[in-house]
């Protein structure tokens, strides 16, 4: 029986077509659909694609909250997906295969739809009667790529399965451009005057009525 599945958020859509074993799970990935809707540009593969593109994103997620490298165990042989950023952006790039580079299909997400991106890997993983054998491993990193002192269980954070919208929450902090802060300027300070009517001087004598 043919599934379709649909994850949608404000920017970005997901959509997995399949087949099922049996009753309504999503068991057989036929075909993988990403779309970043402000782009017009659409992401596709099979298995392959979908489980680079899960890992990639989860793997540059613990990157921004944790500072250090996450490892990736990826397929290199096709639809290579690479998160690097860009300045306040963040470059998504898709190679369909190795071997041709100017293939390369590139897309600049600014944090709104990452947020959205992580949002509808977040759904799709959440989702157990679709491809419920894929799941993203969270390990702690291994001593030669954490700080010393620094305690493994910090270095590893879940971005994905229920808490992908709070994890992502602290990318703020890394990835939006800074206010500017300008100095105040000056202000008078506050006293009061006297005014001098203009047919009086200031040395003039005050009047005097005579009895």
């Amino acid at each position: 029986m043919n599934i379709n599945r649909q994850y949608h958020s404000s920017n970005c859509s997901l959509i997995l077509e399949g087949l099922s074993n049996e009753g309504f799970n999503l068991d057989i990935l036929l075909n993988a659909e990403c779309k970043i809707i402000s782009s017009d540009i659409s992401l596709t593969g099979g298995r392959v694609f979908l489980e680079n593109l899960v890992k990639v994103v989860n793997a540059y997620t613990q990157d921004l909250l944790s500072g250090l490298h996450h490892p990736q165990t990826l397929n290199l042989e096709s639809d290579l997906i690479h998160l690097k950023p860009n300045g306040y952006l963040h470059r998504l790039t898709w190679q369909k295969t190795k071997d041709y580079t100017e293939d390369a299909t590139e897309i600049d997400l600014n944090t709104v739809e990452l947020f959205d991106l992580v949002e509808v890997i977040d759904q799709f993983l959440s989702d157990t009667t679709t491809l419920p054998d894929l799941t993203v491993p969270l390990e702690p990193l291994s001593k030669r790529h954490r700080q010393d002192g620094q305690p493994l269980s910090e270095k590893t954070v879940p971005a994905f399965v229920g808490i992908g919208t709070v994890a992502l929450a602290a990318i703020a902090a890394f990835v939006i451009e800074p206010p500017v802060v300008r100095e105040p300027q000056p202000q008078p300070l506050e006293g009061t005057t006297e005014t001098i009517p203009l047919n009086q001087s200031q040395d003039s004598p005050n009047p005097t009525t005579s009895p």
